[in-house]
């Protein structure tokens, strides 16, 4: 499936992950593209915040061609 993530500064990525990548996988795919550590990315899809617990992209409902935005946390 082909994503798109859309970073606050501006920012525009596309991803090819599978649907049953997990968030955890997906947010190490972001990393490699972005040098945004995955501790500090906040995903939001469909306006409610993506957990890492949450499962696999499919069974968020995530779908080919959908967009994920991604908000950079302060480092601490």
């Amino acid at each position: 499936m082909n994503l798109r993530v859309k970073i606050l500064d501006g920012r525009d990525i596309s991803l090819t992950p599978s649907p049953s990548t997990s968030l955890e996988q997906f947010k190490e795919l972001i990393f490699q593209q972005t040098g945004i550590p995955a501790n500090r990315q906040r995903l939001i899809y469909q306006g409610r915040p993506l957990t890492n617990n949450s499962g696999a992209l499919e069974t968020l409902g995530i779908q080919d061609g959908h967009v994920i935005h991604l908000v950079e946390r302060p480092e601490q």
